[in-house]
Formats: structure tokens, C-alpha cells, sequence
């Protein structure tokens, strides 16, 4: 049955001719983990308000002001983990490619880079499932449709918007995840592993480099609101779902113990 978008003031619509509702049934597919997509769910956004004295506008400004404000490194932050389909390798390319690097690094045993490859399989399969679900339930409009509206009708964003409703963010629902199975991996339960992201060079970037996965999550969360294309509450419940369905994976399968 095709997929309808409602028409409700708050609801996500497309913002281009182009476009239409990507994966509209994706939140229903079933996921690995049983209850790991019901059970971590962001839960209600911010009530959606027109007025300026609301929380839902501050959140729209918020992402109006970083776009207008942008530093140079942003820019660069903001273009560095968009890694759109067919012009890089995916959200879950690029993670997938953080962690073979890391393996390979290590010289990893193939125990571990087997349990390495299905913890993070996993949890993205089922970090993207939760999101979809989230999206597709609260169907959030996008900040451009909102800023055009009540703030600046020439407002243009950094980064394409996607075809799909604004909350959570998808980057973030993934890295998140992606962040607690890396950090499971490599850190021998400190948090902390100074590393170099290097997957990147093939597409003209330079590396980048963080002290913890944590930081490299949430970068790459921010990286949507300097693109202008999320609210802040987008990302950082993003990090919420997806941190609490890496630590699923890790803690509710009787993974062997590896080194």
C-alpha cells in the first residue's frame, strides 16, 4: 500500500518536486535483538510551536544560527560525515570501514574481528530499524520547512536534505551504536583509544582524529545541524537510541571472549 504523508501543520513534506518518503515501512521490520527497537525509542519530540517564544522555535533557530555561523571546520565537519549514497560509502560504510581499519591495525585475531563485524552488524541493522520507526511515527517536518516559513524565507542549507521526517537522526541513531561496539572492542573498558580516521582520503578529505569514540559520535552527530538539515533534539536523541541499542547488543548475547 503506498505510503501517505499526513498533512498536519508539524508534518514532514518533501522539499523538492523529487522527492518521496524513503523507506516509509522500514521501522517495522524485525530486529535482531528482540524488543531492541521498542525499548529504546527517543519518545516525543519537543511539542511543535509557531510561536517565538517556544521551545520548537528555538530549535529551529538554533540550527539557523549554526548554518549562518558556520566555521570553516564545521563546513569541513559537516561535509566529512555526510557520506551520500552513491558520492561515499554510506553512514554505515563509513563506520564499517572505522572499524576493518582499527582491526586491521591491531592485527586482530580473526575471533575478534568475526565477533567485531556481527556486534556491529547488529546493532546498525537494528539502530536503523529503531529510527525509522521513530521517524515514521512523529513524521517531523524539517528545519528548512520551518525556518522558510517563520524565520527566513531565503534560508538554504548547507548539506541536501533527505527525503524522509527529520526525527531522530539517522547518522546519529548509527554512530551511536557503532560508537558502543567500537568502544566494547578496543578500549579494555576505559572509554578511552586515540585513533585516526583515515577511510576518508579516498573521497579528497583529510583524516581526522579523536581521543575516544564518544567524540567521534558526536561529531559526527553535530555534523546534521552544521549541515542545517536537523534540529539539535534530532541529534542528541539520535545518540540516546542508538548508544542504548549498541549497549544492547553488547551486554544481551553471550558474545565469546576475545582479544
Amino acid at each position: 500500500m503506498p505510503y501517505s504523508i499526513p498533512t498536519d501543520a508539524y508534518c514532514w513534506v518533501p522539499t523538492s518536486s523529487l522527492q518521496t518518503p524513503l523507506c516509509p515501512k522500514w521501522g517495522k521490520n524485525r530486529s535482531f535483538l528482540k524488543n531492541n527497537v521498542l525499548l529504546t525509542q527517543a519518545g516525543p519530540h519537543v511539542p511543535y510551536s509557531e510561536s517565538k517564544t517556544s521551545e520548537f522555535y528555538n530549535q529551529a533557530l538554533a540550527t539557523y544560527n549554526q548554518v549562518k555561523n558556520n566555521t570553516s571546520e564545521e563546513v569541513e565537519i559537516a561535509m566529512y560525515w555526510s557520506d551520500d549514497p552513491f558520492n561515499t560509502c554510506t553512514p554505515t560504510g563509513h563506520t564499517f570501514n572505522i572499524l576493518a581499519q582499527i582491526l586491521k591495525e591491531e592485527n586482530a585475531t580473526l575471533a575478534k574481528t568475526t565477533v567485531g563485524l556481527a556486534k556491529m552488524s547488529i546493532a546498525e541493522n537494528d539502530a536503523f530499524i529503531a529510527c525509522w520507526k521513530g521517524k515514521y511515527d512523529y513524521v517531523l517536518l524539517r528545519p528548512i520547512t520551518y525556518i522558510q516559513k517563520h524565520i527566513d524565507p531565503s534560508f538554504t542549507t548547507l548539506l541536501g536534505t533527505p527525503p524522509f521526517p527529520t526525527y531522530t537522526s539517522g547518522h546519529s541513531c548509527e554512530m551511536g551504536a557503532g560508537s558502543r561496539i567500537l568502544t566494547s572492542l578496543f578500549t579494555n573498558g576505559s572509554g578511552n583509544y586515540l585513533f585516526t580516521d583515515y577511510s576518508q582520503l579516498q573521497y579528497g578529505f583529510f583524516a581526522r582524529s579523536y581521543s575516544n569514540f564518544d567524540k567521534m559520535a558526536d561529531e559526527c552527530a553535530n555534523s546534521r545541524l552544521y549541515g542545517g538539515i536537523h534540529f539539535p533534539m534530532d541529534n542528541s536523541k539520535g545518540l540516546q537510541v542508538g548508544k542504548a541499542i549498541g549497549d544492547n547488543v553488547n551486554k544481551d548475547i553471550k558474545w565469546p571472549s576475545v582479544n
